[in-house]
């Protein structure tokens, strides 16, 4: 398997299908990490593109990256690890055992960090929430606030809360089962929510998570965990150079 002149290794389904917060037209969002060319290599080149299509998006990364974007504990990155459509192709070879094998580690292997960038993305996102730009100025002249904006940060702040709830299981934190979390979640995302509620649910939401900070900060990472992702990395390429998948001419 091939996109963009580049060996596939693992394709995962991303986003609101995979949290169960997808609605019948909500169009199917994946990741999918590929091999270096010899020419990525040869010129130390990171490959990585993107593509938006009707019902269809996607973006394509070199597989090297899951080093630094598991490390810097990037939430969304992380959820492929509980894709419920992961696929790994047969070049995957032993990286689907590790990452199948270690994926809980691997999701709290720099909590520290998970906590500061969730949070970042969470403020960034309220942030916009009375900001008109293309995207959101139909949402706030109709709504008085951006639906999207406001239905990310509030996500990412309820994820944060239940990792802790589910004793840092991040298939279970990332994933909303029929409930009242998931009833307010897409409710806010139909634009059934007035502003006064959201903001009550982003304050209430706030106030507890930054009581919880203490219990990200007090997890050291754990450097050990991200070199032995490397090295099983690391024997990937070489064994797909020493056999020939990754050839010259490939671009």
């Amino acid at each position: 398997m091939e996109t963009n002149h580049r060996i596939i290794v693992m394709k995962a389904l991303v986003g609101s299908r995979n949290y169960n917060l997808n609605t019948e037209s909500s169009d199917r969002d994946y990741k999918y990490f590929v091999l270096p060319s010899f020419d990525d290599l040869y010129n130390g080149m990171i490959f990585s593109t993107g593509r938006e299509t009707p019902l269809v998006d996607y973006t394509v990364h070199d597989v090297r990256m899951l080093e630094s974007l598991f490390w810097k504990a990037h939430v969304n990155f992380l959820e492929v690890l509980y894709s419920q459509e992961l696929i790994f192709t047969h070049e995957a070879g032993r990286l689907q055992e590790f990452l199948l094998g270690n994926r809980k580690e691997l999701c709290s292997m720099n909590l520290p960090h998970l906590f500061d960038s969730s949070l970042g993305m969470a403020v960034h996102h309220w942030r916009r929430l009375l900001k008109e730009t293309p995207i959101s100025k139909d949402s706030i002249e109709r709504h008085g606030y951006s639906i999207k904006d406001a239905y990310h940060s509030i996500r990412i702040l309820s994820f944060l809360d239940r990792m802790i709830r589910y004793d840092l299981d991040f298939g279970k934190a990332v994933r909303y089962p029929n409930g009242e979390e998931r009833d307010f979640l897409m409710a806010l995302k139909s634009g059934c929510l007035g502003l006064a509620e959201v903001e009550v649910r982003y304050d209430d939401l706030s106030m507890l998570v930054k009581k919880q900070e203490s219990f990200f900060k007090e997890h050291a990472p754990q450097p050990l965990l991200l070199e032995k992702l490397k090295s099983v990395i690391k024997e990937l390429i070489y064994t797909k150079l020493k056999d020939g998948i990754i050839s010259v001419g490939v671009c």
